[in-house]
């Protein structure tokens, strides 16, 4: 873990409504979350105020930090979390970053169940939790932190699936995907 900070979870990323925030606070605020567990909070964005309000003795907003600073974060966190929220056309088309990131540096991840993460997750890297109820957040967490041999299990397939999310791995279906897509947009191609 980072020095002093003792164990924790983070979120990193955009202070954006659609990044589930206000749903995150209310998860850390609920009775389910596991008590003196610290959440930190880095990034910028429209839900800043929110996050800098909620700031108390189990909740640190760092602002806006360089990715190498973000990495060590994440690095020393029991899991990382990516609320999104299940709104419009992203819950169905996103690769949150975060997600990627998290898997990198061999965290779990809990994730909303919006049908893009579900996907994402399904390689047992994470718990998911539900979009519309934050407590299921909350319980998630509580989960990984008291249960070490669940939270290593995840970070072992974490680190597992790894490699299969680099670019050089994932390169060759983008590159397929968009000439699929590219055809069936052509109408030359479709005769």
């Amino acid at each position: 873990p980072r020095e002093g900070l003792g164990e924790y979870v983070l979120y990193f990323g955009s202070l954006a409504p659609w990044q589930g925030i206000d749903y995150m606070l209310e998860a850390h605020a609920s009775s389910e979350w596991p008590a003196g567990l610290k959440l930190i909070v880095i990034g910028g964005g429209v839900k800043q105020a929110a996050v800098e309000q909620a700031q108390g003795d189990s909740l640190q907003w760092l602002g806006p930090l360089e990715p190498a600073e973000v990495a060590a974060y994440a690095a020393g966190a029991i899991c990382t979390l990516c609320t999104k929220s299940n709104a419009g056309s992203m819950s169905e088309v996103t690769v949150p970053f975060k997600i990627l990131e998290s898997v990198a540096a061999g965290v779990p991840v809990v994730a909303t169940d919006i049908p893009a993460q579900v996907a994402m997750l399904a390689a047992g890297f994470g718990l998911l939790a539900s979009a519309e109820h934050p407590a299921d957040l909350a319980k998630a967490v509580a989960s990984i932190h008291a249960d070490a041999g669940l939270r290593e299990s995840l970070a072992v397939r974490a680190r597992e699936a790894a490699p299969t999310l680099r670019w050089e791995s994932a390169a060759p279906q983008l590159a397929a995907a968009i000439r699929a897509l590219a055809i069936s947009h052509d109408p030359v191609a479709r005769g």
